[in-house]
């Protein structure tokens, strides 16, 4: 249905700047390296100010709908071009299985992506996490993503980067 939606509105979709809470646009021109789309985000890259009127109304809607699978693979359109994101959170959006599938390949499919961090699987002070640019040199090995509270959208984009690049050896 999300690609459906894209192809029916032609090219018109690109003059977008802002969709369900999204930054399109800033996503389109490659200005916006941290896209937090979770329920408890900040309103960071939002054209209000962070106190107004607006502000609580879109933080409200985020927290009740997400973007779901088609708003997911609405946003995978505007990743497979993206070079600039580095940190991604689309945790508690409900974009299921087909959603972080699209996901996951679009930026799969971006060979200039310089995606990092993703949900919670990436590196903090306590633990390693994955950087997901090491996919792409072969260096990354070891996985340890214990006590992360994944989720199943998670796993499925997580499957789809070790489906694709065959280096990771210890997985836990």
């Amino acid at each position: 249905f999300g690609w459906k939606l894209i192809k029916a509105m032609k090219k018109k979709y690109l003059n977008l700047e802002f969709c369900n809470g999204i930054p399109l646009r800033a996503l389109k021109m490659n200005t916006i390296e941290v896209l937090d789309l979770s329920p408890c985000a900040s309103h960071i890259g939002m054209p209000w100010q962070e106190d107004s009127k607006e502000a609580a109304m879109e933080f409200a809607n985020r927290g009740m709908y997400g973007i779901e699978v088609v708003g997911a693979i609405f946003l995978a359109h505007f990743l497979r071009l993206n070079t600039s994101l580095t940190t991604f959170n689309f945790r508690l959006n409900h974009v299921e299985k087909d959603g972080a599938k699209a996901l996951a390949q679009s930026l799969l499919g971006n060979a200039q992506t310089v995606l990092q961090t993703v949900n919670t699987m990436g590196p903090t002070k306590m633990k390693p996490g994955i950087d997901f640019g090491h996919f792409k040199t072969g260096h990354l090995t070891t996985v340890d993503l214990s006590k992360r509270g994944l989720d199943d959208d998670d796993f499925v984009f997580l499957e789809e980067w070790l489906r694709r690049y065959d280096c990771v050896t210890d997985l836990n």
